[in-house]
């Protein structure tokens, strides 16, 4: 009787550098799990999860593809994990692009939307999973068990920044960034919601930035074969954004 077939295991990547594992944290050398969630992020933002191959990424580390069970309980776990992480990061990427300009809070906004858009455009493969989440609903069943209170809590982080950002520009006063600390107390939720046009206004530029995402990324169809649309969207993107903080500006 023939024995078990063994796994046939790749000599380890070699653009996965220190450089590379450094993009991710200030370890060097992360741990076997840390590796497979961060590749897996990558390969995930670039192909999507549909296309994603969870043995690929093990091949690329050299490691067994049974850790994908043993770590993350399968592949759709894997995903999941890296959809969240991922996420907590973009946060952390618009609060950096914002915070650059502290004395310009209409800088600031700008910086936060083009910092979103050009997420969308590096990162289709997560925008898919995060904006239509009811096309993989296994994955997003998993993600809303596992992940949803942090997922939550910076998704209000967010949302919290660009008010406070855009009552900046009507105030014509500084922007202090917030920082990310937990949940939003409920007396910091009550005086952010008591400002109702910045509420409303917020979630206009958050409407805007993620269309503006969404299509920049490449995810819409329609659009994609218009040769004069592809050749000026950054013109067009940054025409956008103009328009947006001129009408914030005048209110």
């Amino acid at each position: 009787m023939a024995g078990r077939r063994k796994e046939q295991v790749l000599p380890n990547d070699e653009t996965l550098t220190e450089a590379y594992w450094l993009r991710f944290g200030e370890q060097p050398e992360p741990s076997v799990r840390n590796k497979l969630l961060y590749v897996s992020m990558d390969e995930i933002a670039s192909v999507g999860p549909a296309e994603f191959n969870g043995v690929k990424v093990c091949h690329r580390l050299a490691v067994s593809a049974s850790l994908i069970n043993h770590y993350f309980a399968g592949r759709d776990g894997l995903i999941a994990e890296a959809t969240a992480e991922s996420y907590k990061r973009y946060i952390k990427n618009l609060r950096d692009a914002a915070a650059a300009h502290p004395s310009d809070p209409a800088e600031a906004l700008r910086a936060w939307m083009l910092a979103q858009i050009t997420w969308g455009r590096k990162s289709p493969g997560l925008a898919a999973i995060l904006n239509y989440s009811s096309a993989f609903p296994n994955i997003s069943e998993l993600i809303h068990r596992d992940f949803q209170k942090e997922i939550t809590q910076y998704f209000e982080y967010n949302m919290a920044l660009v008010i406070l950002l855009i009552r900046s520009i009507r105030d014509e006063t500084p922007f202090v960034v917030p920082q990310i600390e937990g949940p939003l107390s409920a007396s910091y939720r009550a005086a952010l919601l008591a400002d109702e046009v910045s509420v409303q206004l917020a979630t206009s530029v958050a409407w805007s930035a993620l269309g503006a995402a969404v299509w920049a990324g490449g995810q819409h169809t329609p659009s994609s074969g218009t040769r004069e649309t592809t050749k000026r969207d950054k013109a067009m993107i940054e025409a956008h954004l103009d328009h947006a903080i001129r009408a914030l500006k005048q209110r």
